[in-house]
């Protein structure tokens, strides 16, 4: 994990690889955008709904009018949308495209500050074209832009509390704009999802660690992180005060409430069971995945656990130990809960997760060019064309024919249904029309 190493180095090069990687990110997450998801479920449908009453003009803290109570960030983002595009649903999956690509920019920041550039070119390029980052992007439901703000506020803790990497600020006040934005993002990351609820414990338990491996770090803030969660947690009041706010939260921590009741063994269950969704078995819930497909590929898989032992290895680096910990504090709300859903649960996870397939790379890249230097200035280009047309392709492949058009996707966002108001809205007629789901007793038909 030398992100020194001169070799490594690509120069000029480094911003036109940045932008084959973010075209390869865009076309991923707005190809087919009106026809995959082939449909809409239940959720996306009440959600469409209810950030058109923000786009007609209600303004509510908490949303509620329809399905299950929400957070209203997206909804407030879709309606801007829907003000270019219109008021429908492909204008909040616009809204979630934009914040995907939006995430690879900002993960490839915050690993050019805390790795060097080849990690953050090697990292983007994972999290462009990973299945899970791709399909959370497609949704038409409020979580994605959580790991977009989940990442930004990693960028202004690491600019705020001067951490090795982060340049370093000429003027006082640029610290205190960077403390005021790492506040301004934590609050807003509350108005966005539930899971930030719990993950926020990423900050302090970093802290701790540095007040043991490097206190001459923290000789400038002593205080001002407690001070920054203080402020956001003030500013995420009203929302956690909400009446309604906790309603859902309280049906999906089953091992935890056991575990208060002393029994530990649906917890740990469940916490392995949660790690495992990274190689070995993922969500088998077929509205957000493939039904047990794991994150990662079993070649990117092997690089995954690669990244994690030298970041275990190197756990005194600052930027090391903090990945580690920011993936277990973002995979911890699907841990308290099950690994079913765990796509959007775990989603504060997913752009570090790509963070150690991006250095076990790099570091395997490094590697080879100390031995021949005459490959220093092409291998790292090949090896990013590699994972953008491989694992490209493996994505297109698995989401766009695997899981777009298998029959159990296309039930369960309710494709019969949505041609049929298709057709409706393509043949108006003044005669009465009736319209039926295919098993209208269900409880979501």
């Amino acid at each position: 994990m030398n992100d020194t190493t001169p070799a490594l180095r690509i120069g000029r090069w480094e911003w036109v690889a940045l932008l084959a990687i973010l075209l390869t990110a865009a076309f991923l997450r707005f190809y087919r955008l009106d026809a995959i998801p082939p449909g809409l479920t239940h959720d996306e449908a009440d959600f469409v709904y209810d950030a058109i009453t923000v786009y007609d003009g209600a303004r509510p803290l908490y949303i509620a009018t329809a399905g299950y109570q929400a957070e209203p960030f997206m909804h407030y983002a879709s309606a801007l949308v829907m003000a270019l595009v219109g008021p429908n649903h492909i204008a909040v999956r616009l809204t979630s495209a934009l914040f995907g690509v939006l995430l690879v920019g900002l993960i490839f920041t915050w690993t050019r500050m805390a790795f060097g550039p080849p990690v953050a070119l090697t990292t983007a390029a994972f999290i462009a074209i990973g299945y899970w980052a791709v399909a959370t992007s497609r949704f038409a439901i409020r979580a994605e832009p959580t790991a977009s703000i989940a990442t930004l506020a990693a960028i202004f803790f690491w600019l705020a509390m001067e951490l090795p990497g982060a340049p370093v600020a000429r003027q006082k006040w640029w610290n205190v704009i960077w403390w005021i934005s790492f506040t301004l993002a934590m609050a807003a990351s509350i108005y966005v999802y539930e899971a930030p609820r719990v993950t926020w414990v990423v900050y302090p338990a970093f802290y701790i660690l540095l007040t043991i491996t490097h206190p001459h770090l923290l000789h400038r803030h002593r205080w001002q992180l407690a001070v920054a969660l203080g402020i956001a947690a003030l500013l995420a009041l009203p929302l956690l005060t909400h009446p309604m706010a906790w309603n859902r939260v309280g049906h999906l921590t089953g091992p935890l409430e056991a575990a208060r009741s002393g029994s530990f063994g649906p917890l740990l269950q469940n916490v392995l069971t949660v790690l495992g969704m990274f190689t070995f078995r993922g969500d088998p819930f077929v509205t957000y995945n493939i039904p047990g497909r794991p994150v990662f590929d079993p070649l990117t898989g092997i690089l995954f656990g690669v990244g994690i032992a030298l970041c275990l290895w190197h756990w005194r680096r600052p930027a090391a130990v903090f990945g580690v910990l920011w993936l277990l504090a973002g995979t911890g709300p699907a841990m308290l809960s099950e690994l079913h859903s765990a796509t959007l649960r775990a989603i504060v996870a997913q752009p570090v997760a790509y963070l150690f397939p991006g250095i076990a790379l790099a570091e395997g890249i490094a590697w080879v060019v100390r031995r021949r230097q005459s490959w220093a200035s092409v291998l790292m280009l090949v090896a990013l064309a590699a994972v953008l047309i491989g694992g490209g392709w493996l994505t297109y492949h698995d989401y766009f024919i695997r899981w777009g058009q298998s029959p159990d996707t296309r039930g369960t966002y309710f494709s019969d249904l949505y041609r049929a108001l298709e057709y409706i809205d393509a043949h108006p007629t003044d005669s009465p029309t009736v319209i039926s789901a295919a098993f209208p007793t269900l409880p979501h038909d």
